[in-house]
Protein backbone atom coordinates (compact mmCIF):
# COMPACT_ATOMS: atom_id res chain seq x y z
CA UNK A 1 0.00 0.00 0.00
CA UNK A 2 1.56 3.50 -0.68
CA UNK A 3 -0.39 6.84 -0.03
CA UNK A 4 1.49 9.34 -2.32
CA UNK A 5 0.86 13.06 -2.01
CA UNK A 6 0.70 14.79 -5.05
CA UNK A 7 2.70 18.39 -4.76
CA UNK A 8 4.39 18.15 -7.64
CA UNK A 9 4.42 16.65 -11.22
CA UNK A 10 7.16 14.57 -9.91
CA UNK A 11 4.71 12.82 -7.76
CA UNK A 12 2.38 11.35 -10.01
CA UNK A 13 5.26 9.75 -11.78
CA UNK A 14 6.24 8.38 -8.13
CA UNK A 15 2.57 7.21 -7.99
CA UNK A 16 2.86 5.22 -11.38
CA UNK A 17 5.77 3.69 -10.78
CA UNK A 18 4.06 2.58 -7.30
CA UNK A 19 1.48 1.17 -9.50
CA UNK A 20 3.53 -0.58 -11.81
CA UNK A 21 5.11 -2.19 -8.66
CA UNK A 22 1.86 -3.71 -7.54
CA UNK A 23 0.46 -4.73 -10.67
CA UNK A 24 3.34 -6.88 -12.14
CA UNK A 25 2.58 -9.14 -8.97
CA UNK A 26 -0.97 -9.23 -9.91
CA UNK A 27 -1.16 -10.18 -14.00
CA UNK A 28 -2.72 -7.47 -15.95
CA UNK A 29 -1.88 -7.44 -19.50
CA UNK A 30 0.48 -4.69 -21.12
CA UNK A 31 -3.27 -2.71 -22.38
CA UNK A 32 -4.72 -3.24 -19.02
CA UNK A 33 -1.49 -1.53 -17.62
CA UNK A 34 -1.36 1.52 -19.89
CA UNK A 35 -5.35 2.11 -18.77
CA UNK A 36 -4.44 1.96 -14.98
CA UNK A 37 -1.46 4.16 -15.60
CA UNK A 38 -3.81 6.58 -17.24
CA UNK A 39 -6.52 6.25 -14.52
CA UNK A 40 -3.40 7.66 -11.78
CA UNK A 41 -2.26 10.01 -14.38
CA UNK A 42 -5.57 11.71 -14.84
CA UNK A 43 -6.44 11.45 -11.18
CA UNK A 44 -3.20 12.72 -10.26
CA UNK A 45 -3.35 15.97 -12.70
CA UNK A 46 -6.80 16.50 -11.31
CA UNK A 47 -5.19 16.92 -7.70
CA UNK A 48 -2.39 18.79 -9.00
CA UNK A 49 -4.18 21.74 -10.72
CA UNK A 50 -7.68 21.71 -8.32
CA UNK A 51 -7.28 20.51 -5.33
CA UNK A 52 -6.00 20.97 -1.62
CA UNK A 53 -3.61 18.48 0.13
CA UNK A 54 -4.62 16.11 -2.54
CA UNK A 55 -3.02 12.44 -2.38
CA UNK A 56 -3.16 9.31 -4.09
CA UNK A 57 -3.97 5.92 -2.55
CA UNK A 58 -2.62 2.84 -4.54
CA UNK A 59 -3.40 -0.38 -3.13
CA UNK A 60 -4.10 -4.11 -3.99
CA UNK A 61 -7.50 -5.89 -3.46
CA UNK A 62 -7.24 -9.07 -2.04
CA UNK A 63 -9.24 -10.66 -4.24
CA UNK A 64 -7.47 -9.96 -7.16
CA UNK A 65 -7.01 -6.18 -8.89
CA UNK A 66 -6.19 -3.09 -7.67
CA UNK A 67 -7.23 0.34 -6.40
CA UNK A 68 -6.63 3.66 -7.21
CA UNK A 69 -7.87 6.16 -4.93
CA UNK A 70 -7.79 10.05 -4.83
CA UNK A 71 -8.47 11.85 -1.51
CA UNK A 72 -7.87 16.19 -1.10
CA UNK A 73 -9.35 18.54 1.14
CA UNK A 74 -11.52 20.80 -0.81
CA UNK A 75 -12.79 22.65 -2.60
CA UNK A 76 -14.85 20.26 -4.27
CA UNK A 77 -16.83 19.82 -7.86
CA UNK A 78 -19.75 20.86 -8.54
CA UNK A 79 -20.85 19.80 -11.55
CA UNK A 80 -20.56 16.01 -10.31
CA UNK A 81 -22.06 15.04 -14.08
CA UNK A 82 -20.20 16.43 -15.86
CA UNK A 83 -17.18 15.81 -15.33
CA UNK A 84 -17.82 12.60 -15.77
CA UNK A 85 -18.47 12.86 -19.73
CA UNK A 86 -15.57 11.95 -22.01
CA UNK A 87 -13.14 14.24 -22.77
CA UNK A 88 -13.77 16.48 -20.03
CA UNK A 89 -10.32 17.30 -19.19
CA UNK A 90 -7.84 18.67 -16.54
CA UNK A 91 -5.83 21.48 -18.16
CA UNK A 92 -2.69 19.59 -18.94
CA UNK A 93 -3.18 16.25 -18.48
CA UNK A 94 -3.70 13.70 -21.17
CA UNK A 95 -6.88 14.93 -22.45
CA UNK A 96 -9.20 11.95 -21.41
CA UNK A 97 -10.74 13.38 -18.06
CA UNK A 98 -12.66 11.30 -15.64
CA UNK A 99 -14.87 9.89 -18.14
CA UNK A 100 -12.00 8.10 -18.95
CA UNK A 101 -11.48 6.97 -15.85
CA UNK A 102 -14.37 5.57 -15.38
CA UNK A 103 -14.21 3.45 -18.89
CA UNK A 104 -11.10 1.89 -17.66
CA UNK A 105 -12.38 0.96 -14.20
CA UNK A 106 -14.58 -1.82 -13.31
CA UNK A 107 -15.82 -0.27 -10.37
CA UNK A 108 -15.97 4.09 -9.80
CA UNK A 109 -17.04 5.58 -6.91
CA UNK A 110 -17.28 9.32 -6.43
CA UNK A 111 -18.20 11.98 -3.25
CA UNK A 112 -17.55 15.45 -3.31
CA UNK A 113 -18.51 18.54 -0.62
CA UNK A 114 -17.09 21.41 -0.14
CA UNK A 115 -14.39 19.57 2.40
CA UNK A 116 -13.11 17.02 0.35
CA UNK A 117 -13.42 14.67 -2.66
CA UNK A 118 -12.79 10.98 -2.78
CA UNK A 119 -12.57 9.12 -6.09
CA UNK A 120 -12.14 5.75 -6.38
CA UNK A 121 -10.91 3.46 -9.01
CA UNK A 122 -11.07 -0.46 -9.30
CA UNK A 123 -10.10 -2.87 -11.37
CA UNK A 124 -10.48 -6.49 -10.58
CA UNK A 125 -9.16 -10.02 -11.80
CA UNK A 126 -11.54 -12.28 -10.25
CA UNK A 127 -15.19 -11.30 -9.47
CA UNK A 128 -14.92 -9.02 -6.20
CA UNK A 129 -16.99 -10.97 -2.87
CA UNK A 130 -20.35 -10.34 -2.82
CA UNK A 131 -19.98 -7.78 0.32
CA UNK A 132 -19.27 -4.19 0.03
CA UNK A 133 -15.60 -3.71 0.98
CA UNK A 134 -13.69 -0.33 1.75
CA UNK A 135 -10.06 -0.55 2.25
CA UNK A 136 -7.74 2.34 2.64
CA UNK A 137 -4.17 2.58 4.48
CA UNK A 138 -1.03 3.81 4.08
CA UNK A 139 2.44 4.20 5.95
CA UNK A 140 3.59 6.43 8.81
CA UNK A 141 4.51 10.11 6.59
CA UNK A 142 8.31 9.44 5.85
CA UNK A 143 8.03 5.62 5.79
CA UNK A 144 8.18 3.46 2.90
CA UNK A 145 6.70 0.75 4.20
CA UNK A 146 3.97 0.12 6.43
CA UNK A 147 3.23 -2.26 9.58
CA UNK A 148 -0.30 -2.31 9.24
CA UNK A 149 -1.55 -5.18 6.91
CA UNK A 150 -4.78 -7.31 6.13
CA UNK A 151 -6.21 -9.99 3.97
CA UNK A 152 -9.46 -11.45 2.93
CA UNK A 153 -11.07 -14.64 2.48
CA UNK A 154 -14.41 -15.67 0.67
CA UNK A 155 -15.96 -18.61 0.54
CA UNK A 156 -19.65 -18.79 -0.01
CA UNK A 157 -21.45 -16.56 2.36
CA UNK A 158 -18.40 -16.99 4.70
CA UNK A 159 -15.84 -13.97 4.73
CA UNK A 160 -12.86 -14.32 7.09
CA UNK A 161 -10.74 -10.88 7.65
CA UNK A 162 -7.66 -10.33 9.67
CA UNK A 163 -5.90 -6.91 10.03
CA UNK A 164 -2.59 -6.82 11.75
CA UNK A 165 -0.86 -3.59 13.41
CA UNK A 166 2.68 -4.81 14.04
CA UNK A 167 5.34 -2.77 16.62
CA UNK A 168 7.11 0.16 15.45
CA UNK A 169 7.04 1.11 12.37
CA UNK A 170 9.12 0.94 8.69
CA UNK A 171 11.03 -2.69 6.69
CA UNK A 172 10.49 -4.75 10.32
CA UNK A 173 7.29 -3.94 10.99
CA UNK A 174 6.55 -4.61 7.33
CA UNK A 175 7.88 -8.14 7.22
CA UNK A 176 6.73 -8.80 10.60
CA UNK A 177 2.99 -8.07 9.11
CA UNK A 178 3.28 -10.10 5.97
CA UNK A 179 4.22 -13.20 7.99
CA UNK A 180 1.09 -12.58 10.19
CA UNK A 181 -0.70 -12.64 6.45
CA UNK A 182 0.92 -15.87 5.44
CA UNK A 183 0.29 -17.79 8.40
CA UNK A 184 -4.03 -16.55 7.99
CA UNK A 185 -3.86 -16.95 4.04
CA UNK A 186 -2.41 -20.92 4.39
CA UNK A 187 -5.53 -21.73 6.97
CA UNK A 188 -8.11 -18.64 6.61
CA UNK A 189 -10.83 -20.92 8.02
CA UNK A 190 -8.46 -22.50 11.02
CA UNK A 191 -9.88 -22.78 14.54
CA UNK A 192 -9.18 -18.99 15.76
CA UNK A 193 -7.27 -20.70 18.83
CA UNK A 194 -5.13 -22.41 16.75
CA UNK A 195 -4.81 -19.77 14.14
CA UNK A 196 -3.28 -17.15 17.16
CA UNK A 197 -1.38 -19.77 18.38
CA UNK A 198 0.55 -20.60 15.27
CA UNK A 199 0.98 -16.35 14.82
CA UNK A 200 2.30 -16.20 17.81
CA UNK A 201 4.48 -18.66 17.18
CA UNK A 202 5.99 -17.47 13.67
CA UNK A 203 6.23 -14.09 15.00
CA UNK A 204 8.63 -14.53 18.00
CA UNK A 205 11.71 -13.98 15.42
CA UNK A 206 10.39 -11.13 14.57
CA UNK A 207 8.24 -8.31 16.14
CA UNK A 208 5.09 -8.37 18.15
CA UNK A 209 1.50 -7.28 16.45
CA UNK A 210 -1.83 -6.33 17.45
CA UNK A 211 -4.13 -8.94 15.00
CA UNK A 212 -7.81 -8.49 14.76
CA UNK A 213 -9.72 -11.37 12.98
CA UNK A 214 -13.45 -11.37 11.75
CA UNK A 215 -15.64 -13.31 10.35
CA UNK A 216 -18.90 -13.21 8.37
CA UNK A 217 -21.20 -15.76 7.41
CA UNK A 218 -24.03 -13.82 5.86
CA UNK A 219 -26.25 -17.16 5.90
CA UNK A 220 -25.99 -17.58 9.43
CA UNK A 221 -26.24 -13.65 9.77
CA UNK A 222 -23.80 -13.79 12.55
CA UNK A 223 -20.22 -12.08 13.19
CA UNK A 224 -17.48 -13.67 14.82
CA UNK A 225 -14.29 -12.00 16.30
CA UNK A 226 -11.37 -12.96 18.30
CA UNK A 227 -8.65 -10.04 18.78
CA UNK A 228 -5.20 -9.27 21.13
CA UNK A 229 -4.16 -6.19 20.82
CA UNK A 230 -5.65 -2.54 19.83
CA UNK A 231 -7.15 -3.33 16.31
CA UNK A 232 -10.57 -1.76 16.92
CA UNK A 233 -13.60 -3.37 15.51
CA UNK A 234 -17.08 -0.75 15.32
CA UNK A 235 -20.67 -2.38 14.20
CA UNK A 236 -22.90 0.77 13.34
CA UNK A 237 -26.03 1.36 13.16
CA UNK A 238 -26.78 3.43 16.23
CA UNK A 239 -25.80 2.52 19.38
CA UNK A 240 -22.98 2.22 17.85
CA UNK A 241 -20.82 -0.46 19.78
CA UNK A 242 -17.06 -1.45 19.49
CA UNK A 243 -16.06 -5.12 20.51
CA UNK A 244 -13.08 -5.03 22.88
CA UNK A 245 -9.92 -7.48 21.88
CA UNK A 246 -7.79 -8.78 24.81
CA UNK A 247 -4.65 -7.40 26.01
CA UNK A 248 -1.75 -8.51 24.77
CA UNK A 249 0.85 -9.21 21.65
CA UNK A 250 1.00 -11.22 18.97
CA UNK A 251 4.11 -12.89 19.14
CA UNK A 252 6.01 -11.51 22.44
CA UNK A 253 5.48 -12.77 26.10
CA UNK A 254 2.84 -14.87 26.53
CA UNK A 255 -0.22 -15.03 24.73
CA UNK A 256 -3.02 -14.03 26.37
CA UNK A 257 -5.82 -16.57 26.38
CA UNK A 258 -7.56 -16.40 23.04
CA UNK A 259 -11.74 -15.61 23.64
CA UNK A 260 -13.70 -15.63 20.69
CA UNK A 261 -17.34 -14.15 20.66
CA UNK A 262 -20.48 -14.17 18.15
CA UNK A 263 -22.59 -11.34 17.73
CA UNK A 264 -25.73 -10.89 15.34
CA UNK A 265 -25.00 -9.52 11.95
CA UNK A 266 -26.80 -8.52 8.98
CA UNK A 267 -26.31 -7.13 5.73
CA UNK A 268 -27.44 -3.53 6.95
CA UNK A 269 -24.89 -3.45 9.50
CA UNK A 270 -21.80 -2.12 9.06
CA UNK A 271 -18.24 -3.69 10.34
CA UNK A 272 -14.96 -0.86 10.42
CA UNK A 273 -11.90 -2.64 11.85
CA UNK A 274 -9.07 0.04 12.31
CA UNK A 275 -5.98 0.16 13.70
CA UNK A 276 -4.61 2.76 16.26
CA UNK A 277 -3.61 5.06 13.58
CA UNK A 278 -6.97 6.30 13.32
CA UNK A 279 -7.94 8.56 15.79
CA UNK A 280 -9.97 6.93 18.40
CA UNK A 281 -12.43 9.91 19.19
CA UNK A 282 -13.87 9.28 15.22
CA UNK A 283 -17.50 8.37 14.81
CA UNK A 284 -18.74 6.27 11.96
CA UNK A 285 -22.11 8.42 11.86
CA UNK A 286 -20.97 10.38 8.91
CA UNK A 287 -19.44 7.64 7.50
CA UNK A 288 -21.89 4.78 7.23
CA UNK A 289 -24.81 6.64 4.64
CA UNK A 290 -21.74 6.55 2.28
CA UNK A 291 -20.40 3.31 0.08
CA UNK A 292 -17.96 1.90 2.42
CA UNK A 293 -15.01 1.90 -0.79
CA UNK A 294 -15.42 5.89 -0.13
CA UNK A 295 -16.04 6.12 3.48
CA UNK A 296 -12.69 3.81 4.00
CA UNK A 297 -10.39 6.58 2.30
CA UNK A 298 -12.39 9.49 3.54
CA UNK A 299 -11.60 8.15 7.27
CA UNK A 300 -8.54 7.70 6.35
CA UNK A 301 -7.67 11.26 4.70
CA UNK A 302 -9.84 12.90 8.21
CA UNK A 303 -8.69 11.00 11.21
CA UNK A 304 -5.11 9.26 10.71
CA UNK A 305 -2.21 10.35 13.05
CA UNK A 306 0.61 11.70 11.25
CA UNK A 307 2.77 9.44 13.86
CA UNK A 308 1.37 5.70 13.07
CA UNK A 309 0.73 3.82 10.25
CA UNK A 310 -2.78 3.56 9.71
CA UNK A 311 -5.58 1.18 8.18
CA UNK A 312 -9.36 1.19 7.66
CA UNK A 313 -11.59 -1.26 6.31
CA UNK A 314 -15.05 -1.09 6.59
CA UNK A 315 -17.60 -3.81 5.24
CA UNK A 316 -21.31 -4.22 4.43
CA UNK A 317 -23.44 -6.22 3.25
CA UNK A 318 -26.37 -4.15 1.53
CA UNK A 319 -26.61 -3.71 -2.02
Amino acid sequence: MALIPIQVQANIFTARRQLKRLIDAVGFSEVEVAELELVVSELGQNLLKHALDGALLVQELPWGGVQIAAIDRGPGIVELGGVLADHNSTAGSMGCGLGAVRRFSDDLWLHSTPEGTVVVSRRHRRPPPRLRVGLAGRPMPGESESGDGWWMVSEGGRHSVLVVDSLGHGSMAAESTREALRVFCERPWAPEEAMFEAMHGALRRLRGAAVTLVRLDRNQQTLTHTGVGNVEVRIHPSPERAIIPRAGVVGYGTLPPIRTTTTDWSPATTVAIFTDGIKRKCRLDGYTTLPPMVAAPLLLGRSARRNDDATAVIISGAP
